[in-house]
């Protein structure tokens, strides 16, 4: 399980944050200012040079889509080999594809764009090196326990680690069998 960081978590003070105006007429996407969200592996092992693009619309503050783009040769693409590329997990807005259309014609337009992607993972991989008690770990748990732990410290509000419905019906039942067994002990 990857887990990704928030770039504006870790640098609150940069002003570094992508957006892009999309003018009615110019473009198969409604009118909107379009925010560009990075967010990088949180695993300081992992060495993917890839960055996830959340994109926002501005006006509706929805999730319009969930874009990767890797920059080493050979790296990531989707199965149709394009690189930028939609999540397939994600949920996206119904214009996805022409938001990630968006996203790759600026990535190949702006030389400066792509090497601030880049010098920005280089600094989460470096963040993370240098607190190394807050990078996140193969195991999904302590992967989470991580994200809440990064969340407190930060005060960025990231809420506490969540769980899948399978997870918690584990945890009820263990908790359950836990109950049943001191209640065992105390009738004896």
């Amino acid at each position: 399980m990857t887990v990704y960081v928030d770039y504006q978590d870790l640098f609150p003070d940069s002003e570094e944050t992508r957006h892009v105006h999309v003018l009615a007429g110019n473009s198969h996407l409604p009118s909107d200012n379009y925010v560009l969200n990075e967010h990088y592996c949180g695993d300081i092992s992992c060495d993917c040079c890839r960055v996830r693009l959340e994109v926002i619309a501005a006006s509706s503050r929805k999730l319009a889509a969930v874009v990767y783009y890797a920059w080493e040769e050979g790296e990531e693409a989707d199965l149709d080999g394009q690189n930028p590329y939609l999540e397939p997990m994600a949920a996206q807005g119904p214009h996805a594809e022409a938001v990630r259309g968006l996203v790759e014609q600026v990535i190949n337009d702006d030389s400066v764009y792509r090497e601030r992607l880049k010098r920005h993972y280089g600094e989460v991989k470096q963040f993370l090196a240098d607190h190394p008690e807050l990078a996140v770990h193969e195991d999904a748990a302590r992967a989470r326990q991580a994200i809440a732990s990064w969340s407190r410290m930060l005060g960025e509000g990231l809420g506490p680690p969540t769980r899948s419905p399978r997870e918690r019906n584990q945890a009820k039942r263990r908790r359950k069998r836990k109950e049943q067994r001191r209640s065992r002990k105390r009738n004896r």
